[in-house]
């Protein structure tokens, strides 16, 4: 897809608003422009823009896509609520029926091959790895390991991969500590995480320059404390 189609906006409606999990906020998307995101690979994201062709365009936010129903032209993506920002300024007022636009779809998880995984983050993360789990088949092993604050919970979709599920919680556990000790003693296809930059970069760095391939290793940075619209370098 050129890089024109992913950057042009499109207008969607506001289907259903819904809370699954506390904080967190489900939107599910719809209108004949969904269309254009039915290819998206899992943990691919999306421009979310909280206006109407009509108004000016505003601030933009990326989201991960949750899941795509391409039956009734939906798309669902999942906010993380907290302190502040464009998101939690716009989600109180937000109703169905209401225009907004999104762009995309951008990077995503290619599946097909990986028997064995690493899979880790933070409660942003939760959609992309929900999306990513989704799609293995029960020939591939997976350990996940979620830093998680209160009241968040790890609710995961049925799968058919073997999962496993390390939890931590936020202030007490080390990440970066249970992911190289789980690597050092299980080596795996596949490294995918994100998270908070202080959490996530230095096990990025820490991988690749012991040698790890880059090509084999997905770990960003979906947020920075203090930033309101974090873009991971």
């Amino acid at each position: 897809m050129d890089r024109e189609s992913l950057r042009r906006l499109r207008e969607v409606t506001i289907r259903q608003i819904s809370q699954p999990d506390d904080g967190i906020t489900r939107l599910v998307l719809g209108g004949d422009n969904i269309a254009h995101f039915a290819g998206a690979l899992p943990a691919a994201w999306v421009k979310v823009f909280f206006t109407a062709s009509v108004q000016a365009e505003g601030p933009g936010r990326a989201y991960t896509i949750r899941s795509i129903d391409r039956h009734n032209q939906t798309l669902t993506i999942d906010i993380v609520r907290h302190a502040d920002g464009a998101a939690m300024r716009w989600l109180p007022l937000a109703r169905c029926g209401d225009r907004i636009r999104i762009a995309g779809p951008c990077d995503g998880f290619e599946p097909d091959g990986v028997k064995t995984m690493l899979l880790f983050g933070d409660e942003t993360a939760l959609p992309a790895i929900a999306s990513i789990v989704e799609q293995l088949d029960n020939q591939t092993h997976v350990h996940l390991i979620l830093l998680l604050r209160s009241p968040f919970r790890a609710t995961l979709p049925a799968v058919r991969c073997r999962l496993d599920l390390c939890q931590l919680q936020t202030g007490t556990d080390d990440l970066a500590s249970h992911v190289f000790d789980y690597l050092a003693r299980h080596p795996v296809d596949r490294v995918w995480g994100a998270g908070e930059q202080r959490d996530v970069i230095n096990i990025r760095k820490t991988l690749l320059r012991n040698g790890r391939q880059r090509s084999h290793t997905d770990i960003t940075a979906y947020w920075k404390q203090g930033e309101a619209d974090h873009h991971d370098r």
